[in-house]
This record gives C-alpha cells, sequence and structure tokens, in this order.
C-alpha cells in the first residue's frame, strides 16, 4: 500500500506526492498522468512530486482513480479539493411541472412559457448543468432565465458570456421574464478597466461579457476572484452560443474552461453545438461537467441526459413556410469587362497548379475575394484600380446591378408599407444603399456600431446599436435596415415589424447565412405571415457557384435543424469561412483544395 496525497496549491494547480517515490505503482501513475495531462510538470522539490492544473485533476483524476486504487493505493486528498469535487458532483432530481410552476409564480417569472419551451425546461433543471439546443428563434434566453428562476435564492448572481450583439437580448429578455429584477452590468471596456471593476470590494452585480473579453491580462484570475466571493450555490453562469468555445486550445476556450468548477449552476445555449464535427462538443461539456471524461466515442451518450432542444418542425409547425426568391440579375458591360479581366488573371495564375504551391493558392485566393466584391459592386474595387493590378479607368460605367435590384425592390415593398432589411457583407455598399433610400430615414448596422454603454446610450446614442435597433422597430418613418452578416447574424431580433430581405450579397459561409434568416423568422411572428428572402445573383458566375455551395450546405443543415438529431453528418464541413470575430465580413478563408475546385469552375463570360 503507498499514499498519493493531492492539494490544491494555489487557485488552479494541484500538487500530488507519494510517501514512496520508488514504488512500481508511483511510476506507473506519474507516466498516465503524464500521457493524459498537457499541464504535467516535476516539480524540483526532495519529494519527487508532480504537478496538473485543477482542470486536469477534475477530469481525468476522478475518471481514472477507481481503476487506479485497485492497485492498492491509497488517495488522499486536502479539504479544498474534497469541497470542489463535492460541489461539482451530478446529481439528478425529478421536479413537477406544478412544482415548477409555482417556484416561477414566486420569483416573479410572468412570461408564459411556450409547450416546447416547458418541456425544455423541466429537462434542464433535473440537473445544476444542462444544454438548450434549440434551433435560433426559439427562446433559449426565456429557457435559461426560467432554469435561473427555478434554481435561484436570494443572493443569486448570473455571468453571461456571449458575443456582444446578444447584450441587448440578454437585456430585453430579463425585462419581459420578470415583473421585477436587477438588470445586467455590461463588461464593455478594456481588459484593464474590467479587471479594476471585477476587483472593486461591493462590486457584485449580474454581468453580461462577451468572449473576447476573457483574453484580456489579468481578466480570467479577476473573474475567479469575483466567482469565489460568492457562494457555488450563488452563482450562476450560462455560455450563449457556447460553440465559441469548441477550439478547446483558443485562449478564450482555455480561460473559460478553467472557471468550469466554481459555479454551482451552469449552461451552454447554442443551436449549432457542432458546427462541423462531434468533438465541437466535447468543451463544452467538459465546461458543464469537469469531473466527467468525455470523447469522440462516448460523447453522444453522455450528454443525452443533459440537453434539450426544439427543433424547426416544432417551432414552425402549422406556419407559412417562408419563401425564397433567387433572381438571375446579368451584369452590365462594364461590370463583365472587369469579371473578365480577372478571371484571366486567375487561369494565368493556376495554370498547371498544384495543391502544395502555397504562393499561387493564395493568390488565387485573393483574386477569388475580388471577384466576389466585384459581384456585389464593382466599386468595391477602386484601391486595386489605383494600385495597378486593374487598367486604369476600367471601373468607369461598371455599376452594381444587385443593388439597383435592391433599391428597386425596396422601393416596392416600402410602396406596400413594408419594412425592409438589406443584406451585404462589404461597409462600401452600406453608405452606397443608405444614400440611394436616405428618403425612408434608412438605419444601419456593421461592425464599426459598438454596443451601449447604459441605459441611456440606448435611448439617445445614434451610434450604437440598441438605438439603430430600436429605431428600425419603433420608428414609422424608418423603413429600411442595411446589415453586415458578420456583425448582425446573431442575437438581433426584427420579425415584429419586418417579413422581407434582401441579399445584395452572400459568401460560402452557410452557418452564418442560415443566423441571418432567424433575424425576421422566429418565435413570435404569426402563423399567417409570409416571410420572404429575395437573393438576386449573376448566373454563371462565382455568384452562382456561392448559391450552389450554399444550397448544398443548406440543405444538410436544414435537416439537422428540422430535426432532432444535432449532430452533422460525417464528412460535412462548413469549411470556408469561420471567423469568431465580430467586425466586417474582410478575409475569405478558402481551404487549398477548395482553390483548385474554383478556380476549374470560374470561365469568362
Amino acid at each position: 500500500m503507498i499514499n498519493i496525497k493531492f492539494s490544491l496549491i494555489n487557485s488552479d494547480s494541484v500538487k500530488i506526492v507519494s510517501d514512496n517515490k520508488l514504488n512500481t505503482s508511483w511510476r506507473f501513475i506519474k507516466n498516465q498522468i503524464s500521457a493524459i495531462s498537457e499541464s504535467f510538470s516535476e516539480s524540483s522539490d526532495t519529494e519527487g512530486s508532480i504537478l496538473i492544473n485543477l482542470n486536469d485533476y477534475l477530469t481525468f483524476i476522478t475518471s481514472y482513480q477507481e481503476g487506479w486504487e485497485k492497485r492498492n493505493i491509497k488517495f488522499i486528498k486536502n479539504k479544498q479539493l474534497e469541497k470542489i469535487e463535492k460541489q461539482n458532483e451530478v446529481k439528478e432530481i425529478n421536479v413537477t411541472e406544478k412544482q415548477l410552476t409555482q417556484k416561477l409564480k414566486k420569483e416573479g417569472f410572468k412570461r408564459k412559457l411556450t409547450k416546447e419551451q416547458l418541456r425544455n425546461v423541466l429537462k434542464m433543471i433535473k440537473f445544476n448543468s444542462s444544454a438548450s439546443f434549440s434551433v435560433p428563434g426559439a427562446g433559449k434566453t426565456t429557457e435559461a432565465l426560467a432554469f435561473y428562476a427555478y434554481k435561484k435564492n436570494e443572493s443569486s448572481k448570473i455571468i453571461v458570456f456571449c458575443p456582444k450583439n446578444a447584450f441587448s437580448s440578454w437585456d430585453n429578455e430579463l425585462i419581459e421574464c420578470f415583473t421585477n429584477h436587477e438588470s445586467f452590468f455590461r463588461m464593455n471596456f478594456n481588459g484593464r478597466e474590467t479587471k479594476k471593476i471585477l476587483k472593486r470590494p461591493l462590486f457584485n452585480e449580474h454581468l453580461l461579457i462577451n468572449y473576447e473579453k476573457v483574453r484580456g491580462d489579468g481578466v480570467r484570475d479577476a473573474l475567479e476572484e469575483f466567482i469565489g466571493n460568492n457562494s457555488p450555490s450563488d452563482s450562476f453562469m450560462f455560455l450563449d452560443e457556447s460553440h465559441r468555445i469548441k477550439n478547446p486550445s483558443s485562449v478564450q476556450s482555455k480561460a473559460i474552461l478553467s472557471l468550469n468548477h466554481l459555479p454551482g449552476y451552469k449552461l451552454i445555449l447554442t443551436g449549432t453545438p457542432c458546427p462541423n464535427s462531434v468533438e465541437d462538443l466535447i468543451p463544452q461539456f467538459e465546461f458543464l461537467f469537469p469531473t466527467k471524461l468525455f470523447s469522440v466515442t462516448n460523447i453522444s451518450d453522455k450528454m443525452n441526459p443533459h440537453y434539450c432542444r426544439t427543433n424547426k418542425k416544432e417551432l414552425f409547425k402549422g406556419f407559412k413556410k417562408p419563401k425564397r426568391d433567387p433572381k438571375e440579375i446579368e451584369m452590365n458591360l462594364g461590370q463583365l469587362e472587369v469579371y473578365n479581366n480577372i478571371v484571366t488573371d486567375i487561369e494565368l495564375v493556376s495554370e498547371n497548379l498544384s495543391i502544395e504551391e502555397e504562393d499561387r493558392i493564395k493568390s488565387i485566393r485573393k483574386r477569388v475575394m475580388w471577384l466576389i466584391q466585384l459581384a456585389s459592386n464593382p466599386q468595391l474595387l477602386h484601391k486595386l484600380e489605383e494600385e495597378d493590378f486593374l487598367p486604369k479607368g476600367i471601373l468607369k460605367g461598371a455599376e452594381s446591378e444587385k443593388i439597383n435590384y435592391a433599391v428597386e425592390k425596396a422601393h416596392k415593398l416600402i410602396n406596400q408599407n413594408k419594412k425592409v432589411l438589406i443584406w451585404t457583407n462589404f461597409r462600401g455598399n452600406i453608405s452606397v444603399i443608405e444614400r440611394l433610400l436616405l428618403h425612408f430615414n434608412p438605419t444601419f448596422i456593421d461592425g464599426s456600431i459598438q454596443v451601449a454603454d447604459n441605459d441611456d446610450d440606448k435611448k439617445n446614442n445614434t451610434e450604437c446599436r440598441e438605438y439603430r435597433i430600436n429605431k428600425f422597430l419603433n420608428d414609422d418613418s424608418c423603413k429600411v435596415m442595411i446589415a453586415n452578416p458578420a456583425a448582425a447574424s446573431e442575437s438581433i431580433s426584427l420579425h415584429t415589424v419586418c417579413h422581407d430581405a434582401i441579399y445584395v450579397d452572400r459568401t460560402f459561409n452557410a452557418g452564418q447565412y442560415l443566423q441571418s434568416l432567424d433575424r425576421i423568422h422566429r418565435l413570435g411572428i404569426k402563423k399567417d405571415t409570409q416571410v420572404t428572402f429575395y437573393e438576386p445573383y449573376h448566373p454563371n458566375t462565382i455568384d452562382e457557384y456561392i448559391k450552389e455551395r450554399l444550397v448544398e450546405k443548406i440543405e444538410v443543415m436544414e435537416k439537422v435543424l428540422g430535426g432532432d438529431e444535432i449532430l452533422i453528418p460525417e464528412g460535412f464541413k462548413d469549411d470556408y469561412y469561420s471567423s469568431d470575430t465580430e467586425d466586417d465580413f474582410t478575409v475569405i478563408d478558402i481551404p487549398e483544395n477548395k482553390v483548385l475546385e474554383i478556380s476549374s469552375y470560374i470561365k469568362k463570360i
């Protein structure tokens, strides 16, 4: 028998030492820990101890403990570790609908849950950690706040990690769900200021914080201290759009996962939990359950008791199906000349191209981007003309036929007393469309428009998102919103006033496109409302290629969204563009094999 002692030596490190350094069982365990823990290090002390981080201890050691104890090994843990393990035990309770309803009423929860939301919340509250994978527009925020209302006590506080553009949604849902509740504090500051605020002695607010913030120097440690000031039973941590921690090696994922043992109650919320593969699920469930070991082979079985989902078929049963209206638009002669010029350039660069030639691949990728811009609006390429990538004067007379179409279509819809949402991926287009529709008092949102710092900003600061969204929703004279998908495809609800959207351009990013559809087609629209998406494209060009690729991806993704299965079919990947930034679309990340495919498709017209 040998004794192995485990001690928490600071907030994030566990020291492991044996009373017999020469014992073969100790050497066996050291080798195993070294193999499974990236944080493994050997101490230089005389005890021959090793160090691992707390996350690895909770995930791996507790999973392997039973097998190791069969080797005649006794595990001795200090009280801090025993306490952390105890508070992260997975326990199940059963709650009746009546019990849930009574507690919600007691807490001033006033929103009536739909049949699907009630079913989901009853499953979520069985455990202290859970997941809602309902499709966009199904009311995941409402479900999360109902979970909180059932579990909360008088001292409870919520920390919500979410994209900045979701701050307003959480603010609004809190008002809609509760009769009287403290508002959220928006952590809308730089890293240094965030750290200072979190360390204030009497600071104890409900927090909204964006994922990127935790990358800031010292912010993760300040959050740990802030959460630690409360009892675990008082702490709630929700990850909205939780697929943003799907990459376990990213700085923000590591920081958030290292906090997973602190809150007593946790939720992950996303309509797209595994956008690329089943591996995307693992970090999300590791956040929920620090003491469980998840892998590609066991994740499906292990997560089943812990997630709920409302699919599209359930959400829109009995509703009118949204209509997609693709429209062929021919390029004008000036646009055609520029298009063929760039295609000729691509043909020259791609002659006898192999996948190993990185410089030529990059050159083609850049020119594909130019074609996408050209198909949207040739005038976006003025810089190329100035830098002699294009012949001087070639852009003269090259107009955007799709912007002309969008403006004409907007006029027709507005004359029918409708509001219109116009999507474009390029900032340069926004000012053009805004000028052409100026008499309809348009507003716009792109990556340059910041979230409000406070309630006064929401009402009076014309340069913040909330003011502009409220203008479109509540000002009858504002008939048009122009939006950039990278900045506005998530967490904005416009369905109460707008049922028509026009796409000046689209990219290969199917996930972002589907999210944008849900801005005007979501829970709350009337059953007889016809939602229409107008999608002009230039035939036989990069535009049509994007359209065809999107159709293929959308068919796969809509099958997933429409059914109970959340796993993307094997081999499918939305791999063209996967930025998690909240800025404009500026880079198209096309894999090398796709560059070859695109270059072989593109032809002169």
